[in-house]
């Protein structure tokens, strides 16, 4: 009987031992340095980062009709979709080998619904075609 007990007290011992360095340890050893978290998506474009300032009515035009494409993103099409990464700035169109050309016409219909002519006003559009 004392035996056990005794064997008892010894693991209890261990235990606490193992918690009270595990503790200890994580203390010590805590990190000051900044806590990197990802950034929340945007609900629109921030003003000057992604277009600057509008400097006429024509660059202002331009620019809201910019906006309004991004608002309206991501958008899958028949033979071509769009989508914008806030967090690089970069315009993603993805056509599609076999309709290449029937995508990029759609494209281009696309854009013209929000007064845009051609994909020359988009900054950093990357095109893909798979």
């Amino acid at each position: 009987m004392n035996l056990r007990k005794n064997f008892i007290y010894v693991l209890f011992t261990v235990v606490s031992l193992m918690i009270l360095i595990t503790f200890v340890y994580s203390v010590l050893t805590k990190k000051t340095g900044p806590t990197f978290l990802p950034n929340p998506t945007p609900r629109g474009p921030v003003s000057g980062l992604l277009y600057n300032g509008p400097t006429s009515t024509e660059s202002a035009q331009k620019n809201s009709a910019i906006i309004q494409l991004i608002k309206s993103l991501p958008y899958q099409g028949r033979n071509f979709s769009l989508s914008y990464n806030y967090s690089n700035f970069i315009f993603n169109l993805t056509l599609y080998k076999r309709y290449q050309q029937a995508g990029e016409d759609e494209f281009k219909l696309y854009l013209n619904k929000f007064g845009i002519p051609d994909k020359s006003w988009l900054r950093n559009l990357v095109t893909k075609v798979y």
